[in-house]
């Protein structure tokens, strides 16, 4: 069960070869493009073709013909790590009170290693914040800090700008950034890949939010992947190649 849309998926490592099952969340447009979706794809299937439509089709429906490097005014919901701007006036966070740059880009050593092993668990639940803009600076966005100590020289400077942000994602290895977002001295990345929606500012004074994806690297990892030939049913074990898999 897929507690997403097809445009909050985090494609993405625990997100390619597992089969949809349902999903959720989408309006009644969404529900009827992919109810037109759904039907051509098992109609385009040849006789006796019983493979299910997995994760992997929706991005190809989805998302691929229209993956670009950079879109302004758009939020592609990059949440896995953030870089803040020191200099930041406290916030508002989600829960109340303020928090200050210090709290948030303080030592937190440890908080990638979390951030890492929670991420695939999280994807769904942050779906839910209120706040899933960058520049309301919220608890749980400041929790998935890296420690300052450990930044390389692109992300001591990704809080500058959208190109910094830019440059600081294509730095790291792949498994730490495929995707990333800016807005108003925050640089977030993305551990997966996503689509997103268009970003509506709140008020005149928040910067506009732009958000870019690391094209060559998403299209060299799909590559890697194959044609997903085992479905790979969660928490199920299936035989392949003469050996068991736990998927």
């Amino acid at each position: 069960m897929d507690g997403e849309t097809p445009f909050t998926i985090p494609f993405g490592p625990t997100h390619w070869c597992q089969p949809v099952i349902t999903l959720h969340h989408m309006n009644s447009s969404q529900v009827g493009t992919f109810w037109d979706f759904e039907r051509t794809f098992y109609r385009a299937q040849g006789f006796g073709d019983t493979r299910p439509m997995l994760i992997r089709d929706i991005y190809n429906e989805y998302f691929q013909a229209r993956m670009q490097t950079r879109r302004g005014g758009w939020d592609n919901f990059s949440e896995d790590r953030f870089y803040i701007d020191p200099n930041l006036s406290p916030k508002l966070n989600s829960s109340g009170s303020t928090s200050t740059s210090g709290s948030c880009s303080g030592n937190n050593s440890g908080s990638t290693s979390s951030s890492n092993s929670n991420s695939s668990n999280n994807s769904s639940n942050n779906s839910s914040h209120s706040s899933r803009s960058i520049g309301n600076i919220a608890d749980w966005a400041a929790q998935r800090t890296k420690n300052p100590k450990k930044y390389n020289w692109f992300e001591r400077r990704a809080h500058l700008s959208a190109y910094h942000c830019e440059k600081a994602c294509e730095s790291l290895p792949e498994k730490e950034c495929f995707q990333w977002r800016f807005s108003d001295g925050v640089c977030a990345i993305g551990f997966s890949f996503k689509i997103g929606e268009p970003f509506l500012a709140r008020s005149s004074e928040e910067e506009e939010m732009v958000s870019g994806w690391v094209v060559g690297r998403i299209r060299t990892w799909i590559l890697k992947r194959g044609n997903c030939e085992r479905v790979r049913w969660p928490g199920l074990a299936l035989y392949g190649q003469r050996k068991l898999i736990q998927t």
